[in-house]
């Protein structure tokens, strides 16, 4: 029984209708769309290397402590892999459309938080795959395993032969309340373990930890006020809906830009965007030099790691 960590957690509290914290993917491909019944059996045998996604979360009685992951025992894998195929004509708007109805729905909670989309219909021999997972259950990090797991280098590739699966038996509930309650009583053993990383870091007295913890609170308050302020068009009151779109660069080309400027693909690519903002808002009419694009970029907490970053346009 693995507990949640407080920022997977945290992703789970801060879900409403209107904040749906689920991340996606589309994936395209050329050639003839594998048929469900193909893909059904090719993602059952990737799943003995992705045991989350046959786990659901399990809260905490009272909510005692943070929720826990316990093998899902109704689990059904045709629940999660949906298929589907976009209206005629079948080119990217319709692709963009569908993408963003996908996104717009939350994940049920009750179930693992994965659903994975088989998309046919497309023009030029094409298909493509839409993944939707929890930000809980998956980060940037393990969203690149997810696609190792799924992904193959040559056509050819061996793939294992599902196992039959036995879910774990859910834990009771005087085991999970026993839990939730010792994790509460270690609280103080790790805020003291905290005390001393502090120190590590050249924060010897209960002022100085006082202080610290006084201007991060600060920081982190300036900056959602910050990042909420409606400084200009780009902001807005959120609802449920979702629209997606993309813009095509070959990698080739922005590693040649990396290169040159001595900086990283990332920072091409944060480059780019800002770029694109102040083109849009120069064509709306904006002062672009006194208007200010932040971006929160979520990150797991590190002594080296703000969780922030913020562009001029």
């Amino acid at each position: 029984m693995q507990r949640l960590s407080s920022l997977d957690a945290g992703f789970l509290q801060l879900e409403n209708d209107r904040q749906q914290m689920h991340v996606g993917s589309l994936l395209l491909f050329e050639g003839p769309a594998p048929t469900y019944d193909e893909l059904s059996a090719y993602i059952q045998s990737c799943l003995d290397r992705l045991p989350r996604h046959r786990q659901r979360v399990q809260r905490m009685p009272l909510d005692l402590a943070r929720p826990v992951w316990v093998d899902d025992p109704h689990f059904l894998l045709d629940y999660h892999l949906r298929h589907t195929a976009i209206p005629a004509p079948g080119g990217d708007t319709q692709l963009r459309n569908l993408f963003g109805r996908v996104l717009s729905n939350r994940l049920d909670v009750d179930r693992p938080l994965w659903e994975l989309w088989l998309v046919e219909g497309l023009t030029d021999d094409r298909w493509a795959l839409i993944t939707k997972t929890h930000h809980a259950m998956i980060d940037g990090l393990a969203g690149n395993e997810l696609m190792e797991v799924l992904l193959d280098n040559t056509p050819d590739a061996a793939r294992p032969a599902p196992r039959a699966w036995q879910p774990t038996g859910p834990p009771s509930r005087l085991g999970i309340t026993a839990s939730g309650v010792a994790g509460i009583a270690r609280l103080p053993v790790d805020a003291a373990r905290a005390v001393g990383g502090a120190a590590w870091h050249g924060l010897t007295s209960p002022g100085d930890l006082a202080k610290a913890a006084a201007v991060r609170a600060y920081g982190l308050a300036s900056v959602g006020r910050r990042a909420v302020a409606p400084t200009s068009v780009l902001n807005g009151p959120l609802g449920p809906h979702r629209r997606w779109g993309w813009a095509r660069a070959e990698l080739a080309d922005v590693k040649h830009v990396k290169k040159a400027a001595g900086c990283t693909v990332n920072d091409v690519v944060l480059a780019a965007v800002a770029g694109g903002f102040r083109e849009y808002l120069l064509a709306r009419g904006e002062d672009v030099d006194t208007t200010t694009i932040r971006s929160l970029v979520p990150c797991r907490f590190a002594p080296s790691c703000t969780g922030d970053s913020s562009a001029t346009t």
